[in-house]
């Protein structure tokens, strides 16, 4: 494996787990306050439609999976923020 492919896959793991930590503590503290509505939606916005390029484009299963589950934590973490909004 190549040092660029090391260095993409790395890239990879980050984007899809960068999401996590604030899931994790709305879910723990139960409130949004301090999160941002739009910027959730933008992200969400934005993997979705680079999943799709990825999938009409060159079907890179890696990207597809980061897109996928990038969208999968996001897509929670907007649930959060209207099960615990006040």
């Amino acid at each position: 494996m190549k040092l660029y492919e090391i260095a993409g896959y790395a890239a990879m793991v980050l984007m899809v787990i960068s999401p996590v930590p604030q899931l994790y503590e709305t879910w723990k503290k139960k409130t949004v306050e301090g999160l941002s509505f739009g910027m959730l939606i933008t992200l969400f916005l934005g993997c979705v439609l680079m999943g799709y390029y990825v999938l009409m484009t060159t079907m890179d299963a890696p990207l597809l999976l980061n897109y996928g589950f990038s969208i999968l934590v996001v897509g929670i973490n907007i649930f959060f923020f209207f099960k615990y909004k006040k």
